[in-house]
């Protein structure tokens, strides 16, 4: 079986990058998302959030609860790249209308 890895690319991405990751993953362990983000030295700009049992134990894809990863992923974009017009006011919309409830959202900058 051929493996997929970021062993030798990570550290030539450039660009911002967002991992999102959910702490109890059985398919990928947790600890793959902090090679990657650890491993993305020359990103411009990265985050890494690993959310837990209070965000919804995000399991693999994010499949139990994608309305918050959906957020995020959404004000990480608004707040990184240049959203502007009907973009802007959509997360706007969805930042109105979401659950505040993400209290263990770990965020490493």
């Amino acid at each position: 079986m051929h493996r997929i890895t970021l062993k030798g690319a990570a550290e030539k991405i450039t660009c911002p990058v967002l991992i999102i990751h959910g702490r109890d993953d059985r398919q990928v362990p947790v600890e793959q998302a902090h090679k990657a983000y650890d491993a993305a030295v020359n990103s411009s700009n990265r985050k890494l959030i690993v959310l837990g049992p209070k965000d919804g134990r995000v399991e693999h894809c994010s499949v139990d609860n994608l309305p918050l990863v959906i957020d995020l992923i959404a004000d990480w974009m608004v707040d990184t790249m240049e959203v502007r017009g009907a973009g802007v006011a959509a997360v706007n919309d969805a930042r109105r209308n979401r659950n505040k409830a993400h209290e263990s959202v770990v965020r490493c900058d």
